[in-house]
């Protein structure tokens, strides 16, 4: 089954939107639209004519980001989690730690810092706070 309407519009304007050609275009709009003040004697529907535009693009853009940083983040997770499950020695709780709260992962955090210290020589924090 194909992805749905509005993840091709999204993936197709991601895409066009992180080329060098997109900043260009608006570039060259917004010159466009300097150059025609003087055209509409920087009018009050002259300057409502950019501020429309820039409201609609950005409303748009705020999706598309979304919609392609959830994908990414899905991927990047599902990669994740295939290099946990195959690691011998690695922790296989950690599969779906993106479901934890975060108290838990704050913990989870502290114990991993405590164990880079440990491997460099250093002395875990809970250890310091007992001195």
């Amino acid at each position: 089954m194909g992805k749905p309407l509005f993840s091709r519009f999204a993936d197709a304007i991601a895409q066009g939107a992180s080329r060098p050609g997109a900043t260009m275009m608006i570039t060259i709009v917004i010159v466009l639209w300097a150059g025609c003040g003087f055209w509409f004697h920087f009018s009050e529907k002259w300057q409502l004519v950019i501020s429309t535009g820039g409201t609609v693009v950005t409303l748009l853009m705020v999706f598309v980001i979304q919609h392609s940083q959830k994908n990414d983040s899905s991927a990047l997770h599902i990669k994740l989690d295939e290099i946990i499950r195959v690691l011998v020695k690695a922790d296989n709780e950690l599969l779906d730690l993106e479901k934890a709260s975060q108290g838990d992962l704050d913990e989870l955090r502290s114990s991993y810092h405590d164990k880079a210290a440990e491997a460099r020589g250093g002395v875990p924090r809970e250890h310091k706070d007992r001195r």
